[in-house]
Parts: structure tokens; C-alpha cells; sequence
């Protein structure tokens, strides 16, 4: 998951003259709780971490960063969509505590820790202060679809429950549940290998009801980006331009 005052995010498209909502961990963490679910989408900020590390190895660091910002368009797309049916509170989890000032439109919160366990741990239990239910998303899996957080979001309004949308590389796009994970061992997931959601559900409140969604292919190497040129779940000007992307890298 490049940096103009009026960007959604560092390096997109303008947003309908939406200004900053602010950190999350500064704003008063502790009000009460919304009805709606949490969506927190996990990124990067340009010019403060290496985007897309595998990707840029294969095409280059900037054709990598072009991608990215393009993932994060139809991700965004995703998640407004399904704020606008009122089912869903946006926010982005910004990987460097010193970047949230850069990402606008919806609130932030910081992902702090050690590793990708604890970070999402942190940011479920920060969010969880404000939300019941609580969504974590990838800001690199462009073929999340608006209808896909809406089935998530309503399985989540009524007994305690998990949600997952695992990743065709073996690890998940997108996690939710409705229950204290505090306790829960994050970080001794082994993260980045082929069985990665498995390794994550048996550790992560295995006693809770699960629903499973459709898998979902996210953006981490060359051979990712030629798929997401032709999946039709990407809306069609990202996907053309993903595709037009991985033709020029040949």
C-alpha cells in the first residue's frame, strides 16, 4: 500500500475535496462506539518505506510505485462504496507513525510493532475501541470488491464471528471478527509462506465461527500483475492500466 496536500494518499488522484480526518490515536480514542464496521487498509508511504519490494525487483522501483498507487485506487473505490451504503468507517493504518499526515480522507491510525503480527494487532485493538466489528485490508488487493465488505461487514453484525478472504499465494487479504483478540498469539504467525491463512486460523481465535470469502489476488510480484491485468473484479481503468503496465516491463 506518490505526496500532494489534496491527495487521498501520497501520489493518487485528488478526492472529492476531502479534507484530513486525523490520527485516530489523537482524536480521542476512547469515544463511543459506531455501528458501522471498521475498515482499516494497510499501507505504505512513498518516500518513507520501499514500496513492493519483489515487485521492484522484477520491474523496477518506480514502475513498482505506479502499480501500488493504482491498487490503492480500486481499493479505495472498494471501501467508498461500501461507506456510502453506511455499513463501513474508513481508515487508513500507515505503516510509518511519521507518514499519517500524508494520507488523507478518512482517519488514520498508526501500525505500531515489531512485525506485520503485532501491527495488526495494534490497529484491530485500537479500532476495536471505536467499532464492535473490525475489517483489516491490504491496500495491495485490487480485486477486493465493494460487495465483498458488505457480505463481511453484515456477518459481522450479529454473533461473535471471523471473516477471511484469503490470497491465492496462500495468505489472506482481507481478516475481520467481532471479538477481543488481545490475547491472541499475532505474531507467531509465520507470515509470507504458502500456508500462511491456514497457519493464521488456527492460531487466531480458532473457537470463533468463520466465513470464508472468495480468494483474492493481491500485488507482490511480476507474474500478480499480469493476472490483475485481466481480472474483471479490478474496476476497468485500473485493470487496463495495470495491464498496460505489465506489457511495458516485458
Amino acid at each position: 500500500m506518490a505526496a500532494s496536500a489534496a491527495d487521498v494518499g501520497p501520489g493518487l488522484t485528488p478526492l472529492d475535496a476531502t479534507s484530513r480526518a486525523g490520527d485516530l490515536t489523537r482524536s480521542g480514542s476512547r469515544a463511543a462506539r459506531h455501528d458501522s464496521a471498521a475498515v482499516a487498509v494497510f499501507v505504505k508511504t512513498p518516500g518513507f518505506s520501499p514500496i513492493k519490494s519483489r515487485l521492484a525487483l522484477q520491474i523496477g522501483a518506480a514502475a513498482a510505485r505506479r502499480c501500488y498507487t493504482l491498487s490503492l485506487l480500486a481499493v479505495r473505490r472498494a471501501v467508498n462504496s461500501a461507506a456510502r451504503a453506511g455499513k463501513v468507517q474508513a481508515y487508513w493504518a500507515v505503516a510509518e507513525a511519521s507518514a499519517t499526515d500524508h494520507w488523507r480522507g478518512w482517519p488514520t491510525v498508526p501500525q505500531f510493532g515489531d512485525d506485520l503480527g503485532a501491527r495488526m494487532r495494534f490497529v484491530y485493538g485500537a479500532l476495536r475501541q471505536r467499532h464492535r466489528d473490525v475489517l483489516l485490508l491490504g491496500g495491495d488487493v485490487p480485486t477486493i470488491t465493494a460487495d465483498d465488505l458488505l457480505t463481511a461487514a453484515n456477518a459481522l453484525r450479529a454473533v461473535p464471528q471471523r471473516v477471511i478472504a484469503r490470497a491465492v499465494d496462500g495468505g489472506f487479504g482481507l481478516f475481520g471478527a467481532n471479538v477481543d483478540l488481545a490475547d491472541s498469539p499475532w505474531s507467531s504467525v509465520p507470515y509470507g509462506v504458502p500456508d500462511t491463512a491456514t497457519q493464521f486460523l488456527m492460531r487466531i481465535a480458532p473457537e470463533v465461527p468463520l466465513l470464508e470469502l472468495l480468494p483474492v489476488r493481491d500485488l507482490d510480484t511480476y507474474a500478480d500483475l499480469i493476472a490483475l491485468g485481466e481480472d474483471r473484479r479490478v474496476p476497468g481503468a485500473v485493470r487496463r492500466r495495470l495491464a498496460q503496465a505489465a506489457h511495458e516491463c516485458v
